[in-house]
C-alpha cells in the first residue's frame, strides 16, 4: 500500500475517533445540563410541597414522621369506625 494511502487511512481513521470523542463529549454535557434542569425542579417542587404542608397541618404535626401521621390517621379512623359500629348507622364512602 503506497505511504500516502496509509497516511490518508490514517488520517480517516483520527478524525473518526475524534469526531466521536467531541460527539461523546457533547452528549454528556447535554445529560449534565438535563440532571441539573431537573434536579432544580424537584427541588422547587419540593418546597412548594413543603410550604403547602405547612399551611395545611398544625405545626405540631409536621414535626411528626411519615409513619406516625400514617398510624395516628389509621388510629383516628379506627375510632370513627368503632364508633359507626356502636351506634348502628352506615357509613358512606
Amino acid at each position: 500500500m503506497p505511504i500516502g494511502a496509509v497516511f490518508f487511512l490514517r488520517q480517516k481513521v483520527d478524525n473518526f475517533f475524534d469526531n466521536l470523542l467531541k460527539r461523546m463529549e457533547q452528549y454528556a454535557t447535554n445529560l449534565e445540563d438535563l440532571v441539573e434542569e431537573r434536579t432544580s425542579k424537584y427541588f422547587h417542587e419540593k418546597q412548594k410541597a413543603e410550604d403547602l404542608l405547612h399551611r395545611l397541618l398544625p405545626q405540631h404535626m409536621i414535626a411528626l414522621s411519615h409513619f406516625s401521621i400514617v398510624e395516628m390517621l389509621n388510629s383516628l379512623y379506627s375510632q370513627f369506625d368503632d364508633a359507626i359500629n356502636e351506634f348502628d348507622v352506615y357509613k358512606t364512602c
